[in-house]
């Protein structure tokens, strides 16, 4: 599988990891298995690994998918604003410069860094608005 969504118990933080070629229907699909997890265990934080995912997706699918993941989000029990994710990847990709952008202006409470310990220390944060 193209991803793998698991559950740090530690932490209390679902941890996704996307490595490879990834699209559209792959993007959704990996949301809807992190939001499956986040339902079941009522937990609002992610952090998704995408350093090693490459996204084959056009700048209006990037979009597209941010809109639509607000009712992904809604249909499992969450919001946008409330559910607050971490996403690390690698610095110099311009589709993650443009994913994080749409995803402020969406109103995600999302946040891209290139350090796991870094994303994971945001998380810890427990306070949804930093």
């Amino acid at each position: 599988m193209i991803y793998s969504v698991n559950h740090d118990s530690k932490d209390g933080m679902i941890l996704a990891e996307v490595h490879g070629e990834i699209d559209f229907k792959l993007l959704k699909d990996c949301a809807k298995t992190v939001m499956g997890i986040a339902q079941q265990i009522h937990c609002p934080f992610v952090l998704t690994d995408m350093r090693k995912a490459q996204i084959n997706t056009s700048a209006i699918e990037i979009s597209i998918f941010l809109k639509e993941l607000s009712g992904i989000v809604s249909g499992h029990g969450f919001t946008i604003h409330t559910l607050k994710r971490a996403f690390v990847t690698k610095p110099a990709d311009q589709k993650f410069d443009f994913y994080e952008n749409v995803c402020h202006n969406y109103g995600h409470n999302a946040k891209r860094f290139y350090d796991v310990l870094a994303a994971r220390n945001w998380l810890l944060t427990r306070n949804s608005a930093e």
